[in-house]
């Protein structure tokens, strides 16, 4: 009988359960700043592969995130070893982690010792999430760098430089590191945890920022096992820099998880996007929605907030004309054109009321579109109205090419490609519109007559 209340006993203390923690919201400032290198092992014995680093920053509201729940450890056959002292080089706080994942040692225990050490600060910087859907969690553990320990350390607003590293019994299986050292971006958070690809396994949302003279930045990399090794699945729209690890990005932003694109799946969703700069004009914020498209996390859409400007009615008329949406194109454009409630503002580069160039570059698409459906009488109505209103100037003459091209049978992409070089001969044919600030599109002679996508 005393033997078996004895081994309850034991096997009561040696049962371990997961972190839960969620990560807070950094503080802001402006300007972009560069992302360094990570690198991935699928195995301790595997040969590290160098990946590069985002960064994060702040303005962001700290929002609740899905963590993973309790794992699921097997008993250990023997006591695990006393958690002592975590080690002063980062070589050996890894080794000390892998020991200890493998010994089951209480998380509470290494967590404290890494912040008695001076290798951690806050609870976002530790989590537990079970990746790989083996039914024990995976340790990821952010190590704040050297440089932390100097005694001429000055620490940025937006956090400390340092690596972010995920432990199971294979030892160290992913990395992500700053590169540098430097106190200039922030090391990564794990910000939250969610199974975005609908797998049955979480993926791992990390967060970091750093801050420039005017503007913060925030950057997200989200780590998946779904292809059978820890890695990096964000797919940003545009290749990123030689040398970058593919990030999301965004200032000033507020990030949330929810299902915004109804597949049953959370999707990450950032709300933000400004730019404390004179130099950026007047522009607007907007929300982002990023979720797995079977392959990784990309962009599924990108929604500016309204505006009662003219010039902002005409970047969402572009927009929808580049995605086929040519009947919400039609009805923005003739708003651009024939809505006198809607506001005006000047150009940065020519000071000048962005109202002409913004109806006259309204007036060609809206012939464009004209022409695309065969549509005669709407091509001879916006014709008559050009030449009443702006006879003579650039994006008029483009417009009289445009329908000659037409009427000639000429296919759009040769049409396109023969009015932009005509309109490349004059000076800024579209006026303010080429700069109206750099968080706005610049329009400029390119961008009148697109071509086709191939």
């Amino acid at each position: 009988m005393k033997r078996t209340i004895f081994l309850t006993l034991v096997i009561f203390l040696l049962g371990s359960s997961a972190c839960s923690l969620t990560g807070p919201a950094l503080s802001p400032e402006p300007g972009a700043a560069p992302l360094a290198t990570a690198r991935a092992t699928a195995t301790a014995a595997a040969e590290p592969t160098i990946l590069p680093t985002p960064t994060l920053v702040g303005g962001a509201t700290a929002i609740p995130t899905p963590t993973s729940g309790p794992a699921t450890m097997p008993t250990p056959t023997t006591a695990p070893a006393a958690v002592g002292p975590a080690p002063e080089t980062i070589a050996g706080v890894e080794e000390w982690l892998v020991s200890a994942w493998a010994q089951s040692v209480d998380q509470a225990a290494v967590q404290a010792a890494l912040q008695e050490a001076g290798w951690q600060k806050s609870p976002d910087q530790w989590r537990a999430i079970d990746l790989d859907g083996d039914g024990r969690d995976e340790w990821l553990a952010t190590l704040l760098g050297e440089v932390t320990r100097q005694p001429d350390y000055n620490p940025m607003p937006w956090g400390d430089p340092g690596d972010l590293i995920v432990v199971n019994g294979s030892g160290v299986i992913y990395r992500f590191s700053d590169g540098n050292d430097t106190n200039w971006v922030s090391a990564p958070i794990i910000w939250g945890d969610a199974d975005m690809s609908g797998d049955n396994r979480r993926e791992a949302i990390l967060r970091s920022g750093a801050c420039g003279a005017h503007t913060c930045y925030s950057f997200y990399v989200i780590l998946s096992d779904h292809s059978g090794a820890v890695q990096n699945v964000v797919l940003p729209p545009q290749p990123p820099l030689e040398g970058s690890e593919p990030a999301i990005s965004l200032s000033y932003d507020e990030p949330r998880l929810e299902d915004a694109t109804g597949d049953g799946r959370p999707d990450l969703v950032l709300y933000g996007g400004t730019i404390g700069s004179a130099g950026a004009g007047l522009h607007r914020a907007r929300t982002e929605v990023w979720a797995w498209d079977g392959q990784g996390v990309s962009l599924a859409s990108s929604t500016w907030d309204a505006s009662n400007y003219r010039f902002h009615r005409l970047y969402d008329a572009n927009d929808a004309f580049a995605a086929g949406d040519w009947e919400t194109a039609e009805a923005l454009y003739s708003q651009v054109v024939n809505d006198a409630t809607l506001e005006d503002s000047a150009g940065l580069l020519t000071g000048e009321s962005s109202y002409d160039s913004s109806r006259q570059f309204a007036a060609f698409r809206l012939i464009l579109l004209a022409t695309l459906q065969n549509d005669t009488a709407s091509v001879q109505e916006w014709q008559a109205w050009f030449e009443q209103n702006y006879s003579g100037a650039p994006l008029y003459e483009a417009a009289l090419r445009l329908i000659v091209e037409w009427t000639a049978g000429v296919d759009q992409a040769t049409a396109c490609a023969n009015i932009t070089n005509m309109l490349l001969t004059y000076e800024n044919p579209t006026g303010p519109l080429a700069d109206m600030g750099y968080a706005n599109p610049s329009l400029t002679a390119e961008t009148v007559c697109p071509q086709p996508e191939p």
